[in-house]
């Protein structure tokens, strides 16, 4: 089962951080653990540029995006 989770951030000039949200990656590990590693697929994106390259490449049976007020708008571009 392939699952996409991503946490959206503005690309303006460069890049906000570095960092992957440490909640969006305990998502992925508990669901990795819930389900089992060997029954999904969970990439993690934070560029929404990238996120829709790999929706239309192999689309996903599960997409979580984050959601804060600095990031409402982009989530709704997926």
């Amino acid at each position: 089962m392939k699952i996409i989770i991503g946490d959206l951030r503005h690309s303006t000039v460069g890049r906000h951080s570095t960092c992957m949200p440490l909640a969006v990656n305990m998502i992925a590990n508990y669901t990795e653990a819930f389900l089992g590693k060997d029954k999904i697929s969970i990439d993690i994106y934070d560029d929404g540029h990238e996120i829709i390259h790999a929706i239309e490449k192999e689309p996903p049976v599960i997409l979580a995006l984050s959601n804060y007020c600095w990031n409402c708008e982009l989530g709704q571009l997926v």
